[in-house]
């Protein structure tokens, strides 16, 4: 017999809000997770609660310990380096790729979703902010013409994210990316590649400084 589809439902429903909650800090890195807790929360019962955990261990954002219950993964030095590095090499060369091919699909959805990130950052609403920024990104990797370069970018979707809402903890962090996706659109619209590669170092760089700074438990691995 298949899987009962409102237990499947549970699963879903406890594996999305942990998630969820881990990305936007509802639960905090080196938070412990009860499932008792969690399932009078979210009105899930125990084992799909279980389920759900052991999932999110396997992606990365929680590890299981025996007794205690799931930690919140802790964002460590060495997560941060090695994530920042893939992104700095794809970027370029999806960068480059769109300035050799004049890719003007791509360098019109960036263009749109910089004019998006403007109406969100007026408004202050980060979570938003960051999706589409996560967004703008993906169109730039796009433009690489790599299918399997593109879903391993997307697979640090939700990583992406996490960081990305430590990053904008810093006041008047919103502004700074807006100027900084201004200057990687100059360098493309000019087909510039000096000019984008200055400019999206720089915008990696400083995102990863701004991540650091707002993780006070950040630790070396």
């Amino acid at each position: 017999m298949g899987e009962d589809p409102s237990y499947r439902s549970s699963k879903e429903k406890a594996y999305r809000l942990i998630k969820q909650a881990i990305i936007t800090r509802a639960f905090a890195p080196g938070q412990f997770l009860s499932e008792n807790e969690l399932s009078r929360s979210l009105g899930v019962s125990r084992t799909p609660i279980r389920e759900a955990l052991q999932a999110l261990e396997v992606e990365g954002f929680v590890t299981l310990i025996p007794h205690r219950g799931a930690q919140v993964a802790e964002i460590s030095l060495k997560d941060l380096d090695e994530v920042y590095e893939l992104r700095l090499v794809l970027e370029r060369l999806a960068g480059q790729k769109l300035i050799e091919r004049g890719n003007e699909i791509c360098l019109q959805q960036m263009i749109d979703l910089l004019a998006v990130q403007k109406d969100l950052a007026q408004e202050n609403r980060p979570v938003e902010f960051i999706a589409a920024d996560r967004e703008f990104h993906l169109a730039l990797i796009r433009a690489a013409g790599n299918e399997r370069l593109y879903r391993f970018y997307d697979s640090l979707r939700d990583h992406l994210l996490r960081l990305g809402l430590e990053a904008i903890q810093t006041p008047g962090r919103m502004a700074q990316v807006l100027e900084e996706h201004e200057a990687i659109l100059h360098g493309l619209k000019e087909g510039s590649y000096q000019k984008f590669d200055a400019a999206i170092t720089t915008h990696l760089n400083v995102t990863k400084l701004a991540v650091g700074k707002n993780l006070p438990n950040l630790w070396r691995s």
